[in-house]
């Protein structure tokens, strides 16, 4: 097997089991030693059963317009003092 990243060949196996949603698999992933990439050997075939649609991830985050109206704010603040 070969790195996605560089094409080394990867040897350094590790096993990781999912902890997440207590599914209790495990997965074999390769690291590789030239360029530290981490791997999962083989996909899961159904990756929906460990993103679902409440993974942190997906979640909507804040309009970063209200974040950068508020700095406009706070450092207008500082120059009218």
């Amino acid at each position: 097997m070969f790195c996605k990243i560089c094409n080394n060949e990867l040897t350094l196996a590790l096993k990781a089991g999912e902890m997440m949603f207590g599914f209790k698999t495990f997965h074999t992933y390769f690291e590789c030693g030239n360029c530290a990439a981490l791997q999962i050997a083989t996909v899961p075939g159904d990756l929906g059963k460990y993103y679902p649609d409440n993974y942190y991830s997906f979640k909507q985050h804040p309009d970063p317009s209200i974040s950068t109206t508020l700095l406009r704010k706070i450092k207008s603040g500082y120059l009218l003092l």
